[in-house]
């Protein structure tokens, strides 16, 4: 049978059988072909007469028609190519996988342990690996998107890629920025209305983890914030679960979920295959035998301080003291101009990961009172390091490639000079 057909609407040969699924995008039923008793899944537009459903159609149909792999259904016949035509009734009819989805696998079940969360996450990794590699990512995998063949967790299978892109498939529809994809398994930024970075494999990484979050606690990971600044497994409701299935391994799995929930892209998993020999190395550490030494503790410090959260400080402080730096000779130089009237002042110096403190300046030898000390404060706000000084905006810069240059050292110099002839 040809994989592209020019009918408007699916042939009598097939019979209709059970609805398996509605979504907002389309109906999905179980179809029987009558001659040669051929099994397979029809998909139909709910809204045929959608521009940009149909061309997200015509997508989906050309990702299972160009995609071999064990662990994405095979095309068996569709249309969507028809997609401009509005009188076309677009359908797509694809493999069907016996099975059941993850989502009702772990309803029935309940969550699993490491080791049986092991096979389906490593062959998640594969399929996003082939998907990848082929230019393609899929930017809508949850629970339900996922069939286990014939219930087996070694052989899962990623469905639904009506939100599927590729930079060579030309539908003459592109995700405007001004319009979000909603994921309610797991809500990324990324994916939020008026974001440019919609088309990034990384997006599918941090939903295959929070596939395995999934499977290890039962619990839809939700947002990667969940308002306090909390990752799905930094929550109190799925601590213990993580703790008791992490074993030995506990402080590398929290690792690993730390690169995979990040909010920051670039702070998450660059490839599949990053992401799969981490998740080995959970593995492997939860395999080994406990042997208490020094050597053992100082591997579990180690692993603890490879986190995404130490990283993090590390890099908070490092921006810090790159600017401060700049502020005290400022402030030293021109201390050496204006000393022995006024001296240098200095209290309140805090140095944390999510603030810093510092008041840094001058007051007048004989009076403590008469002084010009400008109170600094410093913050990661989204992407920028953000300085104030007595709490107005004072300088803004990007944390990838701070600049603390020549602009930067005469805003601090002017600031000294201005509050110090206030004292005049």
């Amino acid at each position: 049978m040809e994989k592209w057909s020019n009918e408007q609407k699916l042939g009598d040969e097939w019979e209709r059988l059970e609805q398996i699924g509605k979504g907002g995008q389309a109906t999905t039923r179980k179809v029987r072909n009558k001659t040669t008793g051929e099994v397979a899944c029809l998909k139909e537009l709910n809204s045929p007469k959608d521009s940009e459903r149909r061309a997200r159609f015509m997508r989906e149909a050309t990702a299972y028609a160009t995609c071999a792999h064990p662990g994405i259904p095979k095309l068996v016949q569709s249309n969507a190519q028809l997609h401009e035509e509005k009188s076309a009734k677009l359908f797509i009819l694809i493999e069907f996988i016996p099975g059941k989805t993850l989502e009702a696998f772990i309803n029935e079940r309940g969550p699993v342990t490491l080791e049986d969360a092991a096979p389906t996450t490593t062959g998640l990794l594969e399929i996003a690996t082939y998907l990848h590699s082929h230019g393609w990512i899929h930017r809508d995998i949850k629970h339900d998107n996922i069939i286990l063949r014939h219930e087996r967790l070694e052989d899962p299978v990623l469905i639904d890629f009506g939100l599927a892109y590729r930079d060579e498939i030309d539908t003459g529809f592109d995700t405007p920025e001004g319009q979000g994809l909603d994921n309610r398994f797991l809500r990324l930024p990324e994916l939020s209305v008026n974001s440019r970075l919609k088309q990034d494999p990384r997006t599918d990484l941090a939903f295959f983890g929070g596939i395995l979050f999934y499977m290890l606690t039962g619990r839809i990971p939700g947002g990667v914030d969940d308002g306090a600044a909390r990752m799905p497994h930094q929550r109190h409701e799925s601590i213990a679960r993580l703790k008791d299935v992490g074993g030995n391994a506990i402080y590398r799995l929290f690792g690993f979920f730390d690169k995979t929930f990040a909010r920051v892209t670039s702070e998450r998993f660059e490839s599949a295959a990053e992401m799969r020999a981490e998740f080995e190395a959970v593995l492997d550490d939860k395999g080994k035998i406990i042997v208490n030494s020094a050597d053992r503790d100082l591997e579990v410090i180690k692993t603890a301080l490879d986190s995404l959260a130490n990283r993090q400080l590390v890099r908070n402080k490092a921006l810090y003291d790159a600017a401060m730096t700049e502020i005290t000779y400022a402030h030293q130089t021109i201390a050496g101009e204006v000393s022995p009237t006024y001296q240098r002042f200095q209290t309140g110096y805090v140095n944390f990961d999510q603030k810093f403190q510092n008041t840094l300046g001058f007051a007048h030898f004989s009076n403590l009172d008469k002084r010009f000390a400008p109170h600094f404060e410093m913050t990661i706000e989204g992407d920028e390091l953000v300085i104030r000084a007595d709490g107005a905006a004072f300088h803004r810069t990007a944390v990838v490639e701070p600049v603390f240059g020549d602009e930067f050292r005469e805003k601090v110099r002017r600031l000294y000079i201005t509050g110090l002839r206030t004292l005049i």
